[in-house]
């Protein structure tokens, strides 16, 4: 699973590497995010009139040259 945050357009993408499916969501969208404690590589998130989805990542990785990377190779938090 990977998220992209494009901060100019103040949206956010989730999707599958190689699905051509994205979910996008505007910022305003976007009521809570948490992150479990007890798992690094889950976050569940609650958009505006939809019930919880819980995303589960391989691994966490940074990419843009924003925020804190972890090793590995799977999924990138991009921010543009």
């Amino acid at each position: 699973m990977v998220i992209m945050v494009n901060l100019k357009e103040c949206k956010f993408q989730f999707f599958k590497p190689g699905d051509s499916q994205r979910n996008t969501y505007e910022h305003n969208q976007l009521m809570q995010l948490v992150k479990s404690r007890s798992r690094d590589s889950r976050l569940s998130v609650v958009f505006q009139g939809q019930s919880r989805k819980e995303y589960i990542f391989n691994d966490m990785q940074v990419s843009g040259g924003w925020g804190r990377g972890v090793a590995g190779g799977g999924v990138i938090l991009g921010f543009f």
